[in-house]
């Protein structure tokens, strides 16, 4: 175990000193322990999401494992010569994901570890703004009960485009992500022939456009995409990523702290519901 590797890491992330400390001490006191939970949740991660699922205080093992596992990624990244700073920036989730969970337990640790695990796996990049993930096209279910008219079939090759919670979303950063996408994964993964870059998303639900101004970072951000289905199934998931874990606390006085949060406020103001919207763009020319 390379405690230098990982404590740099820490810091490459920005992982709070409070956190970083315990978990170099974990690390330090029970290295068996953590690497043999790791060799398991490498076949399973179920098995890190059942820790935390028995006792909210193992989040710090589950934090401890991937941590871990991040020596591994940057061998990987290595061997295809992909740069640090990629993966530094791809692994900033996890700090993300740290203080979702705090927020939520009152703990230190992390609890969502499958997402984590799509970056360890290569299959989750975060280049500038966005993140990419490898994935073969398949629609979600809650789709498939609309009508959509979505060209691509089963099993092809597409990029799934996430957007992580690092502020604005700047038209140019944006930009800069697809341009990076359009060289990155074709160097990196040349067999992955992208038919399709695929965006599900609360930013892309059509009804937004009528709330907020047309020259908006998110209005411009909506605008980019051939929004091709439309799902108002799962309202709850949404307001929980606007408005945070605790929304259903506040929903007589939701927040309208940021521009996210005043147009999906303005929405439910005016009788309106909440949904997705699924979207495709083609950055192959």
């Amino acid at each position: 175990m390379d405690m230098a590797f990982i404590e740099k890491l820490c810091s490459r992330i920005a992982l709070p000193v409070h956190e970083t400390r315990l978990a170099l001490a974990e690390l330090t006191e029970h290295p068996q322990k953590i690497e043999a939970l790791a060799e398991k949740a490498k076949q399973s991660p179920d098995i890190l999401a059942e820790l935390v699922r028995q006792d909210p205080k193992n989040g710090l093992t589950c934090l401890c494992v991937v941590l871990f596992l991040c020596e591994e990624l940057s061998l990987k990244y290595s061997a295809k010569g992909i740069a640090q700073q990629v993966m530094f920036d791809s692994l900033a989730d996890i700090r993300i994901w740290c203080e979702n969970y705090t927020a939520k337990t009152g703990l230190p640790g992390l609890g969502e570890i499958h997402w984590l695990f799509l970056t360890l796996n290569l299959k989750l990049f975060r280049l500038h703004r966005l993140q990419f993930e490898l994935a073969d096209f398949s629609l979600p279910e809650h789709y498939k009960s609309g009508q959509n008219n979505i060209s691509l079939a089963p099993g092809d090759h597409v990029l799934n485009v996430h957007i992580p919670r690092l502020g604005p979303l700047v038209p140019q950063e944006c930009a800069d992500s697809f341009a990076l996408a359009q060289t990155f994964f074709p160097r990196y993964f040349p067999a992955h022939q992208t038919k399709a870059l695929v965006c599900d998303s609360w930013l892309l639900f059509p009804a937004l456009l009528d709330l907020i101004p047309p020259d908006s970072n998110l209005a411009r951000f909506q605008c980019l995409w051939a929004v091709k289905a439309v799902s108002t199934a799962h309202p709850d998931h949404v307001l929980r990523y606007i408005f945070g874990e605790d929304y259903a606390e506040h929903l007589h006085d939701l927040p309208a702290r940021t521009q996210l949060q005043a147009a999906a406020k303005a929405v439910l103001d005016a009788g309106g519901k909440l949904g997705t919207g699924y979207g495709l763009l083609d950055i192959r020319h």
